[in-house]
């Protein structure tokens, strides 16, 4: 499974289940890479530091994870 990444003012990205009408596509993840501890742990930081979620979907494993 894919998930895009949503560009956010260029500086990092937010992961969803598919792109709304105003948002940039910044790039593809799949389900393994963005469950991997060591990623979490980054992205988590970076969406701390700029204030926007990780991820914004429905699926369960991946709103777990990013809680």
């Amino acid at each position: 499974m894919k998930f895009k990444l949503a560009d956010y003012k260029g500086k990092h990205f937010v992961i969803v289940d598919e792109l709304g009408e105003l948002d940039f596509l910044a790039g593809e993840i799949d389900k393994e890479q963005a469950l991997d501890k060591d990623f979490i742990k980054a992205h988590r930081a970076s969406c701390d530091h700029y204030g926007i979620p990780c991820y914004v979907g429905n699926d369960d494993d991946m709103k777990e994870a990013y809680k």
